[in-house]
């Protein structure tokens, strides 16, 4: 159990920002969140967590951040995106926000946490550094592989990874980086790439008669609050590497709203329809586990219950 760490949470206020900030608390970190956001009006875990103004793509909006807060730990989440359209979307209508955000806030980040003395961050990369390809279980992506990115949102975070020897031989500080699959769960304001479900978990939650269109093609999925529990025990490991794949469950949405269904208090029906858009490969996770010690993630059907038990009930869709 930590004692009483302050942990700063870069991208604080964001859906993966917030279960962190939870498990952190739950862990016994002081969390406070770092975001651009108004601190009045911003999404919280706690009343009593403070919120501090920070825009990463600026150095010394950083640096002042941290010299109010003075942490002992950081979380880096931040990234740019545009509203409901998601991070993709949004990295691929402003590259050049993009690029400011998700490479040069990792850099502001990095050499401002060795101002303040600290040795490590950990900060969110994602599976959108390797090439499409068809996914295929028998055969998974590990960190050998090379990136290849094919979206301007995989191109930044790829370029961030390839800073991390660089930026810890200038400041002594090593940034590990996690590849974040699809990470699915309650809190995601956003839709983007998970519109459907979204929707469709909503209208579950609230007891409407809803309906999705979803693949069978498999895809790497990850609760939030698994990827939130993965963050953290990467400040606490022995030795870490640069950067490492995270992976939970190889399912498909088809799979994945199935088992959001099977709570349904009304008419809920899952059609299945063809594949559309890239498929990013399904990547082996083992180092992660062996290297950071990571806990068994939550089963799908247990995720699947705990998104709906805890999805705010609203009249968005209501027919």
């Amino acid at each position: 159990m930590v004692s009483r760490v302050t942990l700063a949470v870069f991208g604080g206020t964001g859906f993966i920002g917030r279960a962190v900030a939870a498990a952190g608390r739950a862990r016994g970190y002081e969390p406070v969140l770092l975001a651009p956001d108004d601190p009045a009006g911003a999404a919280v875990v706690a009343s009593d967590v403070p919120v501090v103004y920070c825009d990463v793509a600026s150095p010394e909006s950083v640096r002042e951040a941290l010299a109010t807060t003075r942490p002992g730990a950081m979380v880096h989440l931040a990234a740019y995106g545009s509203g409901p359209a998601g991070l993709l979307a949004g990295a691929s209508e402003n590259p050049v926000a993009a690029v400011d955000v998700n490479v040069r806030g990792l850099v502001n980040v990095v050499e401002a946490a060795g101002e303040v003395g600290l040795d490590r961050i950990v900060w969110s990369s994602s599976t959108t550094v390797y090439a499409f390809g068809t996914p295929d279980p028998r055969s998974l992506v590990d960190e050998r592989v090379p990136p290849a990115p094919q979206t301007i949102y995989g191109a930044t975070k790829a370029a961030a990874e390839l800073m991390a020897a660089p930026l810890e031989g200038r400041t002594g500080v090593r940034p590990v980086g996690l590849r974040l699959p699809l990470v699915f769960g309650p809190g995601r304001w956003y839709g983007g790439s998970q519109d459907a479900l979204v929707a469709f978990v909503a209208d579950v939650a609230a007891g409407r008669p809803t309906r999705i269109q979803a693949t069978d093609t498999l895809a790497d999925w990850m609760y939030v609050d698994d990827a939130a529990h993965a963050l953290l025990a990467a400040l606490h490991a022995d030795s870490p590497g640069h950067v490492y794949n995270l992976a939970a469950h190889q399912a498909s949405l088809a799979e994945l709203a199935r088992a959001v269904a099977a709570h349904a208090r009304a008419p809920a029906a899952v059609d299945l329809v063809a594949r559309q858009g890239p498929d990013f490969p399904l990547v082996d996770g083992s180092a992660a586990v062996t290297d950071l010690g990571l806990e068994p993630p939550l089963g799908l059907a247990s995720a699947a219950a705990d998104y709906v038990a805890r999805t705010e009930v609203t009249d968005a869709h209501a027919d």
